[in-house]
């Protein structure tokens, strides 16, 4: 090897020693004619001596920052007072006889430093010295950990990891596909996979039982910090499973994970209905680390003066509100802020409350009865300093302004009570009716099946929107971090879902005759989940934007400024496929 040890693994115990190590010079100092060299590569940093006397001094003297070098030399122990106990290298230095420049580097567009001032779309230009930097390096470091750790505890489960295709056919299945044109089939296409949803589904009519792959799946939707138009996902199905084997399965699964890492969580997680989570947080994907529960006030106000929350109770509305306990006392300016975000996402407006020195003040103080007070108090259990925030509205949209606003509130609060909270949030709605479509859709997608006992209701009309399925989803500190189900293993089942949907027999077979000739031929009870492998690393290296801990992510316009991805392309390969120019 052209190195003998890397720059991070010299230690006291190599005092003595000729050693070579290669890297990049992160650093120079002249401390009185006696050079010091910071030598840099994946696993750390050394710190390599030059003495004036060195027959390469003016080698070294001349580096830049970035070049790369092989430095030959003998470790030597620190002067006492000199040691730097924060890098496991910092007791001891190279003292260098010989250097050799593998290469040299232009001025850099940006320092290679941990806190630079430099935009996103810069970094993602130069996302090679991007890279460089301790933290990106690493957050793919730990991705890999991970991505490993997933495989090696599946395959002792007895999973089997499967490829499945990437040229697909288009299917609907929530968000747009990318299309990829044919060109020995002229004017079709395939379809790049937004998951591998009905191949991992036939791999279990296959009889393979347990299946596994950390999927790569492309979906064509608007970029947020916890999207991409193409992610990994660690996928898994099972045969002869209900939604408990399941989750036994992934909890097991974490739990090597995040030892792997030296955390400890608690098994087995949390459940919650989907209701339940609604109705106390506003969420399917609620933060549990934080309290803040919703709670249904209208009651105390059915006897109101207040025209606004009158109006709203005779029209069949709720009245709900949140004590923002244990956050400081919010401003007008504060309280102001949030209304407008309210009213961004269609809400009318907010009412507040507080308690100072023992009395309320509101902004509908003069519509409170002295029974409207102390049934708040009793209900909301306000005491001084607390603010209360109050919004009324029909009972659908209500819980979706509540639940941004505990997230708002969530956000002013930087004491948690535990580092992790998992929860699963259990048993969606199937269907939920697309007025704009004059139809049925399913709710995450049309391979989930009802709750057994739930069956009877896909022949009543008014119960469709009533059916709750055995749809699962995992979150994690109030993220979305998987979603899952046990599927429909009955072809009639199946076929009567999508008659449901509102597609007829053509559009059954154009769109999903190769799972439904499939489900013909003894399909076994099948479960499983998709797990979003960005979002679980950028969690745990405590990131909201999953850029961070990819190695080379699109922006939020979906560009790519180091490839200069997406680009037109030449007349000669659009004729190719049988494409007219744009």
């Amino acid at each position: 090897m052209m190195r003998t040890h890397t720059c991070g693994e010299l230690s006291d115990k190599n005092v003595g020693e000729k050693v070579t190590l290669c890297g990049w010079l992160d650093s120079k100092r002249n401390h009185g004619g006696v050079l010091f060299l910071i030598l840099r590569d994946l696993y750390g940093i050394t710190q390599v001596v030059v003495e004036p006397k060195n027959n390469f001094f003016s080698v070294a003297e001349n580096l830049r920052s970035e070049y790369v070098v092989k430095v030959d030399g003998e470790v030597r122990k620190r002067p006492e007072g000199n040691e730097n106990r924060n890098l496991p290298t910092g007791g001891i230095e190279v003292l260098m006889d010989k250097i050799e420049i593998l290469n040299t580097s232009e001025e850099l567009p940006f320092a290679i430093a941990e806190y630079i001032n430099v935009s996103e779309e810069t970094r993602l230009k130069y996302r090679y010295l991007d890279i460089r930097r301790e933290t990106l390096k690493k957050n793919l470091v730990i991705r890999s950990n991970i991505a490993q750790v997933v495989r090696n505890y599946l395959v002792k489960n007895k999973f089997y990891e499967i490829e499945t295709p990437i040229l697909t056919k288009s299917t609907p299945e929530g968000a747009r596909d990318f299309l990829v044109p044919s060109r020995i089939n002229p004017g079709k296409f395939y379809a790049l996979p937004q998951s591998p949803q009905m191949f991992k589904q036939i791999l279990m009519i296959s009889g393979m039982d347990r299946y596994f792959q950390l999927a790569r799946n492309f979906r064509d939707e608007d970029l947020r910090s916890d999207r991409q138009l193409e992610h990994t996902q660690i996928d898994m199905e099972m045969s002869f499973v209900d939604e408990k084997d399941v989750a036994v399965v992934v909890e097991g699964m974490m739990k090597e994970i995040f030892s792997s890492i030296g955390e400890t969580i608690e098994t087995p997680f949390i459940d919650m209905e989907y209701d339940e989570a609604m109705e106390k947080y506003g969420t399917d994907k609620p933060d549990i680390r934080f309290g803040y529960e919703i709670k249904d006030i209208t009651e105390i106000f059915k006897n109101t003066d207040f025209k606004i929350f009158r109006q709203i109770i005779d029209s069949g509305g709720v009245i709900k509100a949140i004590n923002a306990k244990n956050v400081h006392n919010y401003s007008r300016s504060e309280i102001d802020k949030l209304t407008e975000t309210l009213k961004l996402n269609g809400a009318k407006g907010l009412v507040w409350l507080k308690m100072k020195d023992g009395k309320i003040e509101s902004s509908i103080i003069k519509f409170l009865k002295d029974d409207d007070i102390k049934n708040l108090n009793e209900k909301l259990n306000i005491t001084d300093g607390d603010t209360v925030f109050i919004a009324s509205d029909n009972r659908k949209d209500i819980l979706k302004y509540i639940g941004i606003l505990r997230n708002e509130i969530i956000k002013n609060d930087k004491n948690p009570s535990k580092k992790w909270a998992f929860l699963w949030i259990r048993h969606f709605p199937l269907l939920e009716w697309k007025a704009d479509e004059n139809r049925y859709d399913a709710t995450h997608n049309p391979f989930t099946a009802p709750m057994p006992e739930e069956l009877y209701k896909l022949d009543i009309k008014e119960e469709l929107e009533n059916i709750k399925s055995c749809q699962y989803d995992l979150v994690l500190n109030g993220v979305e971090l998987g979603s899952g189900s046990v599927r429909n293993h009955r072809k009639e089942i199946q076929e009567k879902i999508f008659r449901l949907m509102g597609y007829d027999d053509r559009q059954i077979q154009e769109k999903f005759s190769m799972i439904m000739n499939a489900l013909s031929y003894g399909a076994p009870p099948h479960g499983g989940i998709g797990i979003g492998l960005d979002r679980l690393v950028a969690i745990i290296c405590g990131y909201e934007s999953i850029r961070e801990v990819i190695a080379f992510p699109k922006t939020t316009s979906g560009l790519c400024p180091m490839t200069d991805a997406p680009s037109a392309v030449d007349e000669k390969q659009l004729k190719e496929l049988h494409i007219k120019d744009i």
